[in-house]
């Protein structure tokens, strides 16, 4: 099923990138049961009549709400917000109240340097609550605060304030979506936000919603891994799609389907990027980690700060099972190369049965998260030992970074390339060198440095590179 959401457009130009698919390497995946969860009937703005006036018409409200214990024994209030008018609003507050069985109240505050009591409490994205920055209108979404400064036994929250706010709103698809529970609770949401429209999109946040049968919430969570940018539908570089995942924390005993609920704002990048992206191996290491290597190269015309991959993997349906994003290094003059080892997936870490799934994968450039930086200055590398070990399996490295530069350094940064009898990257990693004060110049500094290896490649026909910058 594909569910139409709400977001909004924004003007944008940006160079292109590419997205690509591979078969991971020394792997054969085999499909197992899904555990994905069915989804929701699709809600959709209603054609309004006095006979046909859903819950919340008019106004803005919270049209249900829920209260259980995490997995660290905090009380969780969660629910779902409707906005009910025909404008985009922002800026939300609600008011929580919570008592325990004595009817005392066990919410808390921080004010004059200590932790009081009060009877009320603001929930707000201003006081780290989950709630979203803009509701578009005849949309819906979920919000989530913390209660763990004592038991509650009554509670109760109630919409206060919010704020008509001017945005431009557009529609775009949910498609790829599933989710995932590791059975102590937790859930794992992860797909695909696709831009139907002929203008770019910023993409600000994305919410998931763990929904019993009744449409209710009893789990919500932010997705951290995301695309921060979608170009206009059929971008030939693929960017006019951009997979998210979300982690929502449990435990929860109640469910039957999830929600998702992007949200967008106008903006655009400051530079003119160009970036081509491949992916050049996948492997699964000796503790079911998958691993996707990609490599990148600048077609900017300034140097930039280690430009951010996403990487996504697939199921054979083509649906996502997991996203996870990680800076490149180095930072990139016009036309050089940098690398990225994807390995830290969350859903895979928490359910390693998953890494079976498995058929294909994707990387490609988050553009949100690219600017300009001074030249950095190449060090040299000495006194370089390796190990190996059956861990990962990996190598591990230990040298000194020399400032070879006329100045003191405040840290430096190593990376690791491993190619194989093709000259192709199969495996990288990098490494902060954080000294006590400075490398002064022409100083050494030590270093320390594991890479991950696939453990289906011969290590004799592995060779690599050291390099080292300054940060």
């Amino acid at each position: 099923m594909t569910k139409i959401v709400k977001i909004m457009i924004i003007p944008m130009i940006i160079g292109c990138l590419f997205a690509c698919t591979l078969t991971p390497g020394g792997v054969t995946p085999v499909l197992v049961e899904s555990t994905s969860i069915p989804l929701p009937t699709v809600t959709t703005i209603p054609e309004v009549t006095p006979t046909n006036t859903p819950e919340g018409w008019g106004t803005v409200s919270i049209v249900s709400s829920q209260i259980f214990t995490d997995s660290y024994n905090d009380y969780i209030v969660a629910g779902m917000i409707f906005n009910g008018t025909d404008q985009p609003v922002g800026e939300l507050k609600m008011s929580l109240k919570a008592a325990d069985s004595a009817g005392n109240t066990v919410l808390e505050e921080y004010s004059g340097g200590d932790w009081v009591k009060v009877e009320q409490r603001e929930v707000s994205r201003w006081k780290s609550d989950m709630v979203s920055e803009t509701i578009p209108p005849g949309d819906y979404a979920p919000f989530y605060t913390v209660i763990n400064s004592g038991t509650p036994a009554t509670y109760s929250i109630e919409m206060t304030s919010y704020k008509v706010v001017v945005e431009d709103i557009a529609v775009v698809k949910v498609e790829n979506e599933q989710m995932f529970t590791d059975g102590e609770g937790n859930f794992f949401i992860s797909g695909e936000l696709v831009n139907t429209e002929a203008f770019g999109v910023k993409v600000e946040e994305i919410f998931g919603a763990v929904l019993d049968e009744a449409g209710e919430v009893w789990g919500a969570g932010e997705a951290w891994a995301y695309g921060g940018y979608l170009l206009p539908a059929g971008d030939p570089s693929g960017l006019d799609r951009a997979p998210f995942s979300v982690k929502i924390f449990g435990p929860m005993k109640r469910y039957s389907g999830f929600s998702v609920h992007p949200l967008a704002t106008s903006g655009e990048p400051s530079d003119d990027l160009a970036y081509t992206t491949s992916l050049t191996h996948t492997f699964v290491d000796t503790l079911d980690r998958f691993h996707v290597i990609a490599e990148v190269v600048s077609g900017t015309t300034t140097q930039i700060a280690s430009p951010e991959v996403l990487a996504s993997l697939y199921d054979e349906n083509g649906k996502v099972i997991d996203v996870h994003k990680l800076y490149s290094h180095p930072s990139l003059k016009p036309g050089e190369h940098g690398y990225a080892d994807v390995f830290q997936f969350a859903a895979i870490s928490a359910i390693p049965e998953l890494v079976d799934r498995v058929v294909t994968a994707r990387v490609q450039i988050n553009p949100e998260n690219i600017y300009d930086v001074s030249a950095k200055n190449v060090l040299a590398v000495q006194g370089v030992k390796r190990e190996y070990s059956d861990f990962g399996p990996s190598w591990y490295f230990t040298g000194w970074v020399v400032n070879t530069t006329s100045e003191p350094l405040g840290g430096a940064t190593v990376m690791v390339v491993v190619r194989d009898a093709e000259k192709i990257p199969v495996g990288t990693f990098f490494a902060y060198v954080n000294p006590d004060d400075k490398i002064a110049a022409g100083g050494l500094e030590d270093f320390s440095l594991t890479v991950f290896l696939d453990p289906a490649l011969d290590l004799a026909t592995l060779t690599y590179e050291i390099v080292a910058w300054d940060d």
